[in-house]
């Protein structure tokens, strides 16, 4: 039986990976069992900051959504000949906003 330097390669490539991964998960299991000592704590005006930054953060995502939304009707709006609508709407949404 003839044995092929790719064989062997291939086998060897193999065993290097298995043995990789075995010390990746020695690892992990013993970082898992040290326990942490080591507290954060936060005072109430970074968590009021944190809070603020989240907040204003869907705020403008909303926002945003809202106005591609908008964009993308009138688009379809003039595209299909309804630009009628379109100015009703954006009359409508001035008279709301103001």
């Amino acid at each position: 039986m003839i044995i092929t330097d790719y064989r062997v390669k291939t086998v060897l490539r193999t065993y290097a990976k298995q043995l990789h991964k075995a010390k990746l998960a020695r690892v992990d299991l013993q970082r898992e069992s040290v326990p942490s000592t080591e507290r954060v704590t936060i005072s109430e005006e970074a968590k009021r900051r944190l809070v603020i930054d989240r907040l204003s953060q869907k705020a403008l995502e909303s926002t945003q959504t809202r106005n591609d939304e908008g964009v993308r009707e009138s688009e379809e709006a003039v595209s299909s000949g309804k630009e009628e609508e379109v100015k009703e709407t954006q009359n409508q949404e001035e008279v709301t906003e103001g």
